[in-house]
């Protein structure tokens, strides 16, 4: 391979010629190298120092790792997304895509090693931890984060697309089949209605009484919970404003929620009001002027935990921390079907029914005593 300087405008580019006679302009991390009109002497000595194995551009040859580098670039840069999203695609590249490619330049990647090597290592990959120290966990990622870093892939494969880089885009049609992760079914055990006024009673402390009782009548989300502020509550309409949340490291995020339509005024019970009013008076008031949070400092890790502790104490079954009540607590409502199929969905944030049917929907058995009667009396002789 050889090189040469080309004067082009008010610059030089480099440019090589192969063996087979391909002629390119060389290029670093995708971008063509350019020098100044008075940088020559400079441009000669980088010629000098070229190695055609890791030329960029020579017959497509661009590395896997400067191509990653410009996509996550890319992906921090945008601003039509939020900050704490662009960190999480980027990390399911870093840390689950990455580290499973089994060749160097792009044009040597196929279909078949995606399937044939980094999908096995992603569906064994380790959880990274978070923290100050990082690494990995000893548990394995789920599978919804093995379809997020398969779907960041197919988003990264679509950027070199972009980019005209040489890459086996049969790769974008792979889709997982029903036996990809070899689902068993799960007994989804939702706690019966006792179960959850016996937790509300039971509860001495004032505090996590006003939590589950609010969980238990709006089926709110655990960031939505724990971020309300005093001024959220409506005593006089009776209803609860949902529009802050937490992040995922309990960052209090105003006027945040998961989707547009989360954000939302709920209809709560008198007796929910009346214990806000008291647990409101009885606690140490913070100096914040501007979003006091009710529940003060609490997070959903905590919640988590304390609701496992106090669910175990009690004998109930109970599986999911605080998202076991938007299960509940929406069947419960659809049960009883005293909103509009228009108040259903604004109660808890959903643009159609067809969320509630495939991920919320449970039977709470509460027709037991009836459904009984009328299969005794179904056939008699």
């Amino acid at each position: 391979m050889k090189f040469w300087l080309v004067k082009i405008n008010n610059h030089y580019n480099i440019q090589a010629i192969t063996d087979t006679g391909k002629k390119f302009f060389v290029r670093h991390k995708g971008k063509t190298i350019k020098f100044e009109l008075n940088q020559k002497r400079q441009a000669k000595v980088y010629i000098k120092s070229l190695n055609p194995d890791d030329i960029v551009g020579a017959d497509d040859k661009i590395k896997f790792d400067d191509a990653f580098d410009l996509y996550v670039k890319s992906v921090l840069s945008n601003e039509l997304n939020t900050e704490e999203y662009n960190r999480v695609q980027v990390g399911y590249i870093k840390h689950h895509i990455q580290p499973y490619i089994n060749k160097t330049y792009l044009h040597q990647y196929l279909a078949s090693d995606f399937e044939g090597y980094t999908l096995k290592k992603l569906l064994r990959s380790k959880k990274y931890i978070f923290d100050s120290e990082g690494g990995r966990s000893t548990e394995t990622i789920g599978k919804k984060v093995v379809k997020e870093c398969v779907g960041e892939f197919k988003k990264f494969l679509k950027f070199c697309k972009k980019h005209k880089w040489k890459v086996d885009l049969d790769i974008l049609d792979f889709e997982f089949n029903k036996n990809t992760f070899g689902d068993t079914p799960k007994d989804i055990i939702l706690p019966s209605y006792a179960d959850v006024v016996k937790l509300i009673e039971s509860e001495k402390n004032l505090r996590d009484k006003c939590l589950y009782r609010l969980g238990a009548e709006t089926g709110c989300r655990t960031n939505e919970a724990v971020a309300i502020c005093e001024d959220d509550i409506d005593y006089n309409e009776g209803t609860v404003f949902f529009r802050h949340s937490l992040d995922r490291w309990s960052n209090f995020r105003a006027n945040f929620l998961k989707t547009r339509t989360s954000r939302r005024r709920v209809e709560i019970s008198d007796e929910l009001l009346n214990l806000f009013k008291i647990y409101l008076k009885s606690r140490f008031i913070t100096k914040t002027k501007q979003h006091r949070r009710v529940f003060n400092n609490l997070t959903k890790d905590r919640v988590y935990k304390r609701l496992t502790r106090v669910t175990k104490r009690l004998g109930i079954k109970w599986q999911g921390g605080f998202s076991v009540f938007r299960k509940f607590n929406s069947s419960l409502v659809r049960d009883q079907q005293f909103l509009t199929d228009k108040q259903f969905m604004d109660r808890y944030g959903w643009l159609n029914l067809n969320t509630f049917g495939r991920w919320y929907q449970r039977d709470l058995d509460m027709n037991r005593p009836k459904r009984k009667a009328a299969i005794n009396n179904l056939i008699r002789g």
